[in-house]
C-alpha cells in the first residue's frame, strides 16, 4: 500500500478512521497491513478507535482481524479488547 505523502497514512488508515466498512473489509482481503504507522506511530486501530467518523463495525473488524493475525493469546476477541 501507498501511504498518503504528507501524513503517512495508508488506506487503511483512512478507511478506518471514515468507517468504511466494506473498504475496510477489501483492503484486509487485499493485504493490507495493521501494523503499519504513520507519522504519529499510529496504526489503523487507532484511527478507527479515535475519529468521529470511525464506526463500531469498523473497529470490531479491525480488532478481530489484529487479534487473529497478531496475538499469539487466542483469548484475544473483539469483546476482551
Amino acid at each position: 500500500m501507498v501511504a498518503c505523502a504528507t501524513v503517512r497514512k495508508t488506506a487503511l488508515h483512512l478507511a478506518a478512521g471514515k468507517g468504511l466498512v466494506a473498504v475496510v473489509d477489501m483492503l484486509l482481503a487485499a493485504g493490507a497491513k495493521l501494523d503499519v504507522t504513520d507519522q504519529e506511530g499510529w496504526t489503523p486501530l487507532h484511527d478507527a478507535i479515535t475519529y468521529p467518523g470511525s464506526d463500531v463495525d469498523a473497529t470490531t473488524t479491525i480488532v478481530r482481524r489484529f487479534c487473529g493475525t497478531m496475538s499469539h493469546d487466542r483469548s484475544c476477541t473483539a469483546s476482551t479488547v
